[in-house]
């Protein structure tokens, strides 16, 4: 079992689970092509398409410590060489590279409207927090914490979060611990900073640790799932300037 743990991760047995839900119907349906050149081109495809929609929903399966993709990419190019030589890979990587720029693109869109819907998420989690905490305060409270992906954290930004923040903490239980409060607090440190920016003064960093324990925790009611790997979250918090806070 240590030797499975050290092949693969756990987000691989995720990803290679959708893959086989996919590719397990075209197989029964279509067993004569899926054993063909061109089915296993479409079977790498397939893979390498499941894995990168993965990464970018932040499960990086890893087989072999490569990227489940990059296998993927490597197996359409080994079944394209045998039907057009070198060309093959070489058409392979484009296509992949074109499909990535798309769905960066569209990444793009959603990460545009999730930021031009987040002020009105944070109205409603306000008027709903009025009313008593609920499931639907949380909800909302996940949807108004904004994370950029692609832009950067801008003091515009930085104040909306704070916002979040501020009412994610009147939400929280009494009996909220010692950990979560110290990422509150980490955190609004950090959009403090990021608020009070200047032109032409240095670009303040949101620690990744800080955003991904707080959506993990407004998903689950301001407490940090007992699942969650806080090696990383720890060792951010205890570092000096955060620490000294």
């Amino acid at each position: 079992m240590e030797t499975l743990m050290i092949i693969f991760n756990a987000a691989a047995i995720l990803i290679g689970l959708v893959i086989g839900i996919i590719l397990g119907p075209l197989y029964w349906l279509f067993p004569t092509f899926m054993d063909s050149t061109w089915g296993n081109v479409l079977s790498f495809g397939i893979a390498t398409l499941v894995s990168i929609f993965g990464d970018l929903a932040g499960l990086k399966g890893r087989l072999f410590f490569l990227p489940i993709w990059l296998l993927g990419i490597i197996g359409m190019g080994g079944s394209l060489h045998a039907k057009w030589g070198w060309w093959g890979p070489g058409a392979a990587v484009g296509v992949v590279v074109l499909l990535v720029g798309a769905l960066l693109l569209v990444a793009a869109a959603g990460e545009k409207k999730s930021w031009a819907e987040a002020p009105a998420n944070l109205n409603a989690a306000r008027d709903s927090l009025a009313k008593g905490v609920s499931e639907e305060t949380w909800n909302l409270l996940g949807e108004a914490f904004f994370v950029p992906a692609f832009g950067s954290d801008t003091p515009e930004r930085c104040r909306h979060n704070l916002e979040v923040l501020a009412l994610a903490r009147k939400a929280l239980p009494r009996n909220a611990g010692e950990l979560e409060l110290r990422v509150f607090d980490a955190l609004a440190k950090a959009y403090g900073k990021g608020f009070a920016w200047t032109e032409g003064s240095e670009k303040v960093s949101i620690p990744s640790e800080f955003t991904s324990a707080m959506a993990a925790m407004l998903g689950n009611k301001g407490g940090l799932p007992e699942e969650e790997d806080r090696k990383a979250l720890l060792e951010e918090l205890d570092k000096p300037a955060v620490a000294a806070s």
